[in-house]
């Protein structure tokens, strides 16, 4: 995209049209970023903050959608898993979706934190806002992260009897609701209740018998009990359950077959020449229409999870307050992938044999300080996982007549203590500064195996000088991690409208095992963990009367031993994932963003991102990769209007975004590029509303996203070791209206 659009995106928004655009000033944002209420302004941190009605406003209802407002945020559907999205944070990107790599941005609900982002994309249902805080984050949160952090408030119970129904269809069979009551029962006592249905019932895609493809039905519910049991304490207990079921992705060739295994297996099955069956694969699955994918494994993913927290507030005194967040949680999902996309079946995998399931408990005790001159807070985090990664993979079974079974124990347990502290030291010079020392432990019982599809025979993948004794097929592992993570910043109030910052972090994400290993004693040895250092500077400023806010940083980050995965033949002939930790890189960007309230009216909103990375040096065992590919775009930009008129029978508001991303490599390993090349593109959504219609919370709504149905990929897998890449596409346009009545005052 030419530079134009970035200009246009960030700084027009800044230029005034008329002395009467200045009437109206931009609301006021509170975050707990720093685990204390500030104003958004106040906060020397690069944030930002989506409130309730802005998701509202743009009809956001998943995570994806949020990558679209925030800058240098990527956020897409993954692969291996839908109820799961895939989360880049100024270039740090998760390289696997399994139990044993931990994310490199951290997912919290209510200050709990969520260890996998398998469910998280139900989680953007009756929020307050939504906190994204970009870069490495350690010393205020349970999971240490060199990414950012992506934090979700929900509602809490309010005062007042109030309720909202919403009803809302579109096309692909898209139908669904949204109820919420929030019901004071007495003093002190209060409760909230969600619920929430969508359906889809076409899917954006078929297979060759018909199968609908991405198609979806989920079920989610929430309940918060707030009690005040006695002066000066809260306690706030929530629950969630969640239910997904739908179709497979849709996958296609990225490019003609190569001759090698999946060829090979192509011929064996239909009594082919390698070279003819090469052609073959290549006519059946590449160039499909948007609407089609050749596979013919049944695929699908079964979800649910289930949570309870409870959030206990104590003000000891005017200074002084004890916070205790507790959770638990477990969630248990099938799913069963095509991942040739042709009628071969050259790589099928699914795991409804060994279902994954995970369950994790998280404690953290906060001690908090407030004053005029210094805030701080001082803390225990403790967190334990343990989980089942399961799978059943076909590979090249005429050739190789095994399948094989990945089934292993995933363990971690992780104690930090941590504080940080922010010290005015003039009326307008803070000084901040915050550390932690985390003690983690992750092991893995791996009971890997092979089974002979002719007789039946089970064979074992941990190579025999690992296993825990002989004849047995079990092997465990284990490892401890020990690192700090480190936050100094300085803060200087320019003026009553202008704050700059600089800051320096470090951070990391943690090391742990290769759950996928096969036969190969290396493809055991587990993986380092990965450390980011970032030197940040920023300003935030209003401007024109307060009616203009615009806030800034770049960044700099120097990154050691970066987790990277590979794709590798092991000697049974079979694929074998690895992670890996030969790499060092920097980094290095900005942000700008800007909200203008040009009048009562019109508002303006837009942000852009730019994010330079590279590999200093990246060997591994499979030779020099240091010229790969950054799994991240390089520029993102987004720009919003919205214009609300009064009319005769009500307010109508009128909603436009505009979202571009440059071009993208979806699999940076891979050897022809063009393949796996996601373009970059422009995406447009909007929405128009009218609310009133003679009753003033009656609203009734429409609203479309991808307006050009624009195809974008979503992700992509490097299968060349066995002759192809293979891309999944993401969703096409949706459209759609919406009817929301709501009654009293606390269920908005």
């Amino acid at each position: 995209m030419k530079l134009a659009w970035y200009s246009f995106s960030a700084v027009a928004l800044a230029l005034p049209v008329s002395a009467q655009a200045q009437s109206t000033a931009v609301e006021d944002i509170v975050v707990t970023a720093r685990r204390v209420d500030e104003n958004l302004q106040d906060v020397p941190v690069a944030v930002t903050a989506l409130s309730g009605a802005t998701i509202e406003q743009k009809s956001i209802r998943d995570l994806r959608d949020l990558g679209q407002s925030v800058p240098n945020l990527s956020a897409q559907v993954h692969s291996i898993n839908p109820t799961s999205v895939a989360l880049t944070i100024r270039g740090q990107a998760q390289p696997d979706l399994v139990l044993t790599v931990d994310p490199t941005v951290g997912l919290y609900v209510d200050g709990v934190n969520y260890p996998r982002s398998l469910g998280m994309r139900s989680n953007v249902i009756d929020v307050e806002r939504v906190e994204v805080l970009r870069g490495p984050q350690g010393t205020l949160y349970g999971k240490n992260t060199t990414g950012g952090a992506f934090s979700v408030i929900t509602r809490s119970p309010g005062d007042d009897l109030g309720a909202s129904v919403a009803m809302r269809a579109g096309n692909y069979g898209m139908i669904g609701g949204t109820a919420v009551l929030n019901l004071p029962v007495g003093e002190g006592v209060g409760v909230r209740l969600v619920g929430d249905l969508n359906n889809r019932t076409e899917g954006f895609a078929e297979d060759r018998f018909g199968r609908e493809l991405a198609s979806e039905r989920s079920r989610f519910v929430r309940g918060k009990l707030k009690l005040e049991p006695v002066d000066n304490l809260t306690l706030l207990f929530a629950a969630d359950y969640q239910k997904y079921r739908g179709g497979g992705v849709i996958a296609q060739l990225g490019g003609p077959v190569t001759l090698g295994g999946a060829a090979a297996q192509y011929a064996a099955e239909n009594g082919l020449s390698v070279v003819d069956a090469a052609a073959a694969m290549t006519a059946e699955g590449f160039g499909l229409p948007r609407n089609r994918s050749s596979g013919t494994y049944t695929t699908g993913t079964d979800f649910k999870a289930h949570g309870y927290s409870l959030d206990a507030n104590w003000a000891l005194s005017d200074a002084f307050a004890l916070r205790s967040i507790s959770s638990w949680r477990k969630f248990t999902s099938t799913n069963q992938q095509d991942l040739d996309a042709t009628a071969a079946t050259v790589l099928n995998s699914g795991n409804v044999s060994i279902p994954t399931w995970d369950r994790n408990l998280t404690q953290e005790v906060q001690l908090l300080y407030n004053s005029d001159a210094l805030n701080a807070v001082a803390g225990v985090y403790y967190g334990s996982e343990r989980g089942v990664e399961g799978a059943e993979s076909f590979v090249l079974p005429a050739l190789l007549g095994r399948k094989n079974l990945n089934d292993a124990t995933a363990l971690s347990k992780s104690l930090g203590v941590f504080a940080q502290a922010s010290w005015r030291f003039t009326p307008t010079w803070s000084l901040t500064a915050g550390f932690r020392f985390t003690r983690e432990r992750k092991g893995m019982i791996n009971r890997n195996r092979g089974v002979d599809l002719t007789t039946g025979a089970v064979t074992c993948n941990v190579p025999t000088e690992l296993l825990d004794q002989p004849g047995q097929c079990v092997g465990t592992f284990s490892k401890i991690f020990k690192k700090p993570s480190w936050l100094i910043s300085l803060q200087h109030d320019v003026s009553d409208d202008l704050m700059a910052y600089v800051k320096a972090s470090r951070s990391f994400r943690s090391g742990g095992q290769n759950i996928r290993g096969s036969n190969i004693v290396a493809s055991f040895d587990p993986f380092r963990p990965e450390v980011a250092t970032e030197y940040e500077f920023g300003f935030k400023s209003e401007l024109l009367d307060r009616s203009l806010r615009l806030n800034g940083a770049i960044f700099y980050d120097d990154m050691q031993d970066v987790q990277r995965s590979v794709l590798v033949l092991a000697p049974s002939g079979s694929t074998v994932t690895v992670m890996t930790n030969a790499a060092a890189a920097r980094l290095y960007g900005g942000e700008l963003e800007a909200t203008w309230k040009v009048s009562s009216q019109l508002q303006l909103a837009g942000s852009v991102g730019y994010t330079n990375a590279k590999y200093k040096t990246f060997v591994d065992f499979t030779g020099d990769r240091s010229m790969e590919d950054w799994p991240a775009p390089k520029w993102q930009a987004n720009m919003s209007a919205r214009y609300t008129i009064d009319t005769a029978i009500g307010e109508l508001s009128v909603q436009a975004d505009v979202y571009h991303q440059s071009k993208l490599n979806l699999a940076t390993s891979s050897k022809r590029r063009n393949e796996v090349m996601q373009s970059g593109y422009v995406m447009l959504n909007g929405r128009v509303a009218l609310a009133t219609l003679g009753h003033e919370d009656l609203e009734i709504a429409a609203f479309v996203r991808n307006v050009t149905d624009k195809k974008i990929y979503a992700t992509a897998v490097n299968l060349e070791s066995l002759g192809y890449n293979l891309l999944f596409l993401g969703d096409r346009r949706t459209f759609g209206i919406e009817l929301k009545a709501r009654f009293g005052g606390e269920a908005r």
